[in-house]
């Protein structure tokens, strides 16, 4: 993160360095210091910026700044900022988009009641798996290769499950599931799994993988990622406001590349324009030309 700190001040910005030991340590130093900035620049991947929006949704006098270090870079890579000097490029233009944020509640083991709030991707089944592998087994070796190398593996612990889908307030059963995957933008690193979503539509794009063997849905997943989307056949897409899932067994949800409890259900609602973002515009309009 130093020549990322360098870059930064080398761009002529006056700033406040913080360092966390953990994200506990983190949580609880940023609630002690967000009434004292503006704008945040957070200098890593999407499991940090996951926490940091726990505390910054709704507060639309704060802005987010993004340095795309992690592996994935969800949030980053789905606003063209691949780079320091994408970075230091959105801070200078200063120009703030507002994204849509997604609310997840869940029931946890205890029956409790939970609520976090994801800015990429929510998921259950074989998607819990692969990002977990991602991250543990194949992180060093970086987004291209960590993810397909995670799907892979993750066939040979691959398993159907049933669960009630509820979307919109329309409910239907759906057998023989191989994954849930809730997103609210698409890119993982170089990678765009699916096509057309947006963090600024409000809607909530939701694809499920089913009636497959593990290998079909191996290929299925590959397919999503190179974005060929040869398997449609195995596969459910849509849009939607609000989706509540039930499930008949416990299975791992993963929100933002975070693996948290098992669960039986969980609901996840659209927050619109929940945080203010700050992007790399010219870019985006370059390429849009």
């Amino acid at each position: 993160s130093e020549q990322y700190i360098k870059a930064l001040a080398d761009a002529g910005f006056i700033f406040d360095t913080y360092y966390s030991r953990s994200k506990k340590h983190f949580e609880k130093m940023f609630k002690e210091i967000i009434d004292e900035y503006d704008i945040f620049i957070a200098i890593g991947g999407d499991g940090l910026i996951h926490t940091l929006i726990q505390h910054l949704v709704g507060k639309r006098d704060k802005q987010l700044a993004i340095v795309p270090a992690g592996n994935g870079n969800m949030l980053a890579s789905h606003h063209n900022i691949l780079s320091i000097e994408d970075t230091i490029s959105s801070i200078k233009n200063g120009k703030a988009e507002e994204i849509d944020i997604v609310k997840v509640e869940y029931l946890n083991s205890n029956g409790r009641r939970k609520t976090i709030y994801s800015h990429c991707i929510i998921g259950i089944g074989y998607i819990a798996d692969v990002v977990k592998y991602a991250t543990y087994i194949f992180r060093k070796l970086g987004p291209k290769w960590c993810y397909p190398l995670a799907g892979a593996l993750a066939t040979f612990r691959i398993d159907s499950f049933d669960t009630e889908f509820c979307v919109d307030n329309n409910s239907k059963y759906v057998p023989n599931t191989n994954t849930v995957i809730l997103l609210n933008q698409g890119k993982i690193g170089p990678f765009d799994i699916t096509r057309g979503v947006v963090d600024t539509d409000g809607y909530i794009d939701y694809v499920m993988f089913r009636d497959g063997t593990s290998a079909e849905a191996v290929l299925c997943f590959l397919d999503s990622l190179f974005g060929k989307y040869l398997f449609n056949k195995h596969r459910v897409t849509g849009k939607a406001r609000k989706v509540k899932t039930k499930l008949l067994s416990k299975k791992d949800l993963m929100v933002d590349g975070e693996i948290y409890e098992k669960i039986l259900y969980f609901s996840a609602e659209v927050i619109p324009k929940a945080i203010r973002l700050l992007t790399n515009s010219s870019k985006k309009e370059v390429e849009a030309n």
